[in-house]
Formats: C-alpha cells, sequence, structure tokens
C-alpha cells in the first residue's frame, strides 16, 4: 500500500507492506517470570490453587523440571493470562514421572473460547493410581490426558508454549523538499502501525529542521 502526503512543501511518499508469521513463545509460571521465558508480551497475572493432601505440592509449579510433588487425592488450578496476539494453537506442556510419554504437548483449542482472556487448567488426582489433565471450556472440564498407572500420583512440572501471531510492518519514507529528494527512510517493526506512523513522521519533520 503507498500513501502520499504533503506537508506544506514537503512530499512524503509512504510505503507500508505486511508481514504475517508465527512464533511458539514458552511460559514457564502463571505469575512471575522466569530466565526461560520467550519475550513476547507474557503477562504475569495467573494464579495458582492447591487443594487436598500433597506432598511437596509446590514443587509442581516452582518451574523446575526435575523436582517433583504428589498427591493420592488432590488438585492444583492454574490461570494462565493471554498474551496478545495468543492463538488457539497455542499448547499445555505437561510433565509427570512415569515413563513412557514423560512430557507431552496438549492442544488447548477444545477450551480456547472458553474465557476472552485467560485459560483455566487443573491437574486432578483420583483413587491414587489416576490423574488427569483438563482445561476448563467456560462450562465444563474438558480432559485432555489421562495416566493411569501407579506412578500416575507423581508430576515435575507444566508450562505453557504460546502460538503467537507476529504481525511486521515495513515503511519506506521518501521525502522531497522543493522536488528534491532529502532521505528515505526504511525499517520493519513489530508494533502498531498508526502509532509508529505517528512516530515516523515525527522524525520526518526532524530531519527536514
Amino acid at each position: 500500500m503507498k500513501k502520499t502526503i504533503l506537508i506544506g512543501m514537503v512530499l512524503v511518499i509512504l510505503s507500508i507492506g505486511m508481514v504475517e508469521g508465527f512464533n511458539l513463545c514458552y511460559q514457564e509460571q502463571t505469575n512471575e517470570s522466569t530466565v526461560d521465558d520467550g519475550n513476547c508480551g507474557l503477562i504475569y497475572t495467573g494464579n495458582y490453587s492447591i487443594i487436598g493432601t500433597w506432598t511437596n505440592g509446590n514443587q509442581v509449579i516452582d518451574g523446575d523440571f526435575d523436582t517433583t510433588g504428589s498427591s493420592l487425592n488432590g488438585q492444583i488450578y492454574m490461570n494462565y493470562t493471554k498474551p496478545p496476539n495468543s492463538l488457539s494453537s497455542s499448547l499445555w506442556r505437561t510433565k509427570i514421572a512415569i515413563l513412557p510419554d514423560l512430557e507431552q504437548d496438549l492442544s488447548l483449542t477444545s477450551c480456547w473460547n472458553g474465557f476472552n482472556d485467560k485459560l483455566v487448567l487443573r491437574i486432578n488426582v483420583s483413587t491414587g493410581v489416576k490423574n488427569d489433565w483438563d482445561c476448563n471450556d467456560g462450562t465444563n472440564w474438558i480432559n485432555l490426558r489421562t495416566d493411569t498407572t501407579a506412578r500416575a500420583v507423581s508430576f515435575h512440572e507444566e508450562a505453557m508454549k504460546w502460538d503467537i501471531q507476529i504481525l511486521e510492518y515495513e515503511f519506506i519514507a521518501r521525502v522531497n523538499k522543493n522536488g528534491v529528494a532529502i532521505t528515505e527512510y526504511q525499517t520493519v517493526v513489530k508494533t502498531n502501525k498508526v502509532s509508529w506512523l505517528i512516530k515516523m513522521l515525527d522524525k520526518i519533520v526532524r530531519i527536514l529542521s
């Protein structure tokens, strides 16, 4: 798309292009950042709730995939706040203390639209030999994974792998004053197009001053 802008005797020809991409962005905990987290506008306003009797239940949510917690009859609820431009193809990473398939990435499409701003998830342990990993669709709990072995009551960790939509805008400004080309300004940004345009025009004014 090309825009022509006349500012006094200054002619600005502005070309705007958009590139759409996707990026998996890791988030270890709901309520605080960690060194392994991605740089994609993550929001840490989520929370945890540990219900029932647990041994080292906080180690299931401590951000360490090597520590474990266990329960014979309990739940851990976690709410993740959705970051901007996150998609329903985001994944919930889960890890239990049994072989095989210690780690699994679970699809959340069945619950994505349950809440506008968050994902509501839980680990549910029952009967001492069974656990369920569930998400809430706004009304019901939807089962995503079930393990039924003697060690299915032990858990390592969980985390989010957000699928983030990236919008990159490319701007090229060709500036002419009294018919004489002065400069060309080009960049690629991951930001709001309108706010960037205001900043860019301000730079052009300063270039011509």
